[in-house]
C-alpha cells in the first residue's frame, strides 16, 4: 500500500507526538495554575478569584479550550498557512475583546454572557500560547488524512469549548446555591457571606430554594456580618456575665471563628446546659459528630434538672434535635429515633412531625414516614403543603407500600 505522500512546505506532527504535545500542554497549565491560583483556598471577602472564581472551574475551561488550541497549533505548523492562521488569531481575539467592551454590564443577563466570554477568551489564550510554543519547534510530520476530518474536528471542538463550561458552571452553581442555603439555615453567616460573594461571582442567576435574588441575599448577609463584626469588635469585660459570654460566642461562631468561641466558652462552667448546646452546635458543624453528641448528653441532663422555665424547654428541644442528627451520622439510628421521638413529645409541632417524617424517609420506614408527613400538613398546611406531598409522592415511588395511602 503506497504512503502517503507531503508537500515539504508541510511542517506536522505524527500521532505519537500529538500525544506528547497535548500532555506537555496539560502537565504545564495544571503545575503552573495550581502554584498561582489560590482556587478552594479560605479567602477574604474580598479575594473572590475572579473570573473563574473556582479552581476546578478554571480546569473545566482549560480543558474545553484545549481541542481548538491544538487545531489553531496543528495549523499554525503549515509554513503556508503562517500568515493566515496568525490573522485568524488575532481577528478572534479582536472580536472577543469587542464583545467584552460592548456587552452593558448592567443588565445581569448580559453580565452572565461577559464572564462566559472573559473566562472562555483567558482559557483559550492560556492554553494557545503553550501549544503554539510546542508546535513551533515541531518538525516531524503527519501521517492521517487531517483534511478530510477537519470539518468534524472543528465542529467537534467549537462545542467543547462552548458547551462543556456552560454545563459545568451550571451544575456546580446548583450545588454551592444549596450550600449556601444550608449554611444560612444554621446561622453560619460568615462563611455563607464569602460562599454567597463566590456564588454571585460565578453564576448570579442561579435560583435560590426560597426563589430570593441572590444579588439581595448578598447584600443581607454583608449587612448581618458587618454588624457581628462590630459586635465582637468591642472588648470583653474579664468580669462579663455568663449571658454576656454566651452571646460573644454565639457572635463568633456565626462569623465562622469557632476556634475563638470554643475557648470563650471553656471559661464557663462544664456543667452551664446553655454552653454544652452552644459547644456541640459548633462542634455539629465542624462534622464532629462524636464530641457533639457527646455534649448535647451533657446539655439535656443539664436542662432536664433545671426548674421548668421557657428556656428549659427550647434547651431541652436543641438538645432532642442535635442528640437524633449525630445519632443518625454515627449510623445509630434507635438513639437516634428514641431522641427524634422525645423531641416530638416535647413539642408536637409541625416542624418536628416532618423531621421525623424525614428520619422515617431516610431509614426506609415509609409508612411511618407518610403518617408524619400528612400530620405536618394537617399542623401547618402554608409551610408544609408542598414540601409534605413532595415527600409523599417521593414515598409512592420509591416504595411500593406507600402507592394505597399515597392516593388517600
Amino acid at each position: 500500500m503506497p504512503t502517503p505522500t507531503h508537500s515539504e512546505s508541510d511542517r506536522l506532527m505524527t500521532p505519537d507526538n500529538a500525544v506528547v504535545r497535548t500532555v506537555a500542554v496539560l502537565a504545564g497549565l495544571v503545575a503552573g495554575l495550581t502554584m498561582v491560583f489560590p482556587g478552594e483556598s479560605h479567602a477574604g471577602w474580598t479575594a473572590l478569584n475572579l473570573p473563574f472564581v473556582w479552581r476546578d472551574v478554571l480546569f473545566v475551561y482549560l480543558l474545553s479550550a484545549l481541542p481548538v488550541a491544538l487545531l489553531i497549533s496543528h495549523r499554525a505548523c503549515r509554513i503556508d498557512s503562517r500568515g493566515r492562521i496568525m490573522g485568524e488569531i488575532f481577528i478572534l481575539l479582536v472580536v472577543m475583546g469587542a464583545l467584552l467592551i460592548g456587552i452593558p454590564a448592567a443588565s445581569i443577563s448580559f453580565a452572565m454572557a461577559h464572564a462566559w466570554l472573559m473566562r472562555t477568551a483567558l482559557a483559550l489564550l492560556m492554553v494557545l500560547l503553550p501549544a503554539m510554543a510546542i508546535a513551533a519547534v515541531s518538525s516531524q510530520r503527519l501521517h492521517f488524512n487531517y483534511t478530510s476530518d477537519r470539518w468534524l474536528y472543528a465542529g467537534a471542538a467549537g462545542l467543547t469549548l462552548l458547551v462543556l463550561p456552560v454545563l459545568y458552571v451550571e451544575a456546580r452553581s446548583r450545588h454551592d446555591a444549596n450550600q449556601v442555603m444550608e449554611l444560612v439555615g444554621q446561622m453560619r453567616f460568615g462563611e455563607a457571606r464569602l460562599a454567597a460573594a463566590q456564588l454571585h461571582g460565578l453564576n448570579p442567576l442561579i435560583a435560590l430554594r426560597n426563589r430570593q435574588p441572590l444579588s439581595e441575599l448578598v447584600a443581607q448577609l454583608e449587612t448581618v456580618v458587618r454588624d457581628l463584626e462590630d459586635r465582637v469588635a468591642v472588648r470583653l469585660s474579664p468580669v462579663s456575665t455568663r449571658a454576656a459570654r454566651l452571646e460573644r460566642a454565639q457572635a463568633l461562631a456565626m462569623l465562622g471563628r469557632t476556634d475563638e468561641a470554643l475557648s470563650l466558652l471553656q471559661t464557663l462552667p462544664d456543667s452551664d446546659p446553655a454552653m454544652n448546646n452552644l459547644c456541640a452546635t459548633i462542634l455539629e458543624n465542624t462534622n464532629a459528630w462524636a464530641q457533639a453528641r457527646d455534649r448535647y448528653f451533657r446539655a439535656h441532663a443539664g436542662w432536664q434538672s433545671a426548674a421548668p422555665t421557657e428556656e428549659r424547654l427550647a434547651g431541652i428541644m436543641q438538645a432532642c434535635q442535635g442528640l437524633g442528627y449525630c445519632e443518625r451520622k454515627l449510623g445509630r439510628i434507635a438513639a437516634a429515633e428514641a431522641a427524634y421521638l422525645e423531641l416530638l413529645a416535647v413539642a408536637p409541632t409541625a416542624e418536628n412531625h416532618f423531621l421525623l417524617a424525614q428520619f422515617y424517609e431516610d431509614t426506609q420506614r415509609s409508612s411511618q414516614a407518610y403518617t408524619h408527613a400528612r400530620r405536618a400538613i394537617q399542623l401547618n398546611p402554608r409551610q408544609f403543603q408542598d414540601d409534605g406531598q413532595k415527600l409523599i409522592n417521593k414515598l409512592a415511588t420509591s416504595h411500593f407500600g406507600c402507592l394505597s395511602l399515597a392516593n388517600e
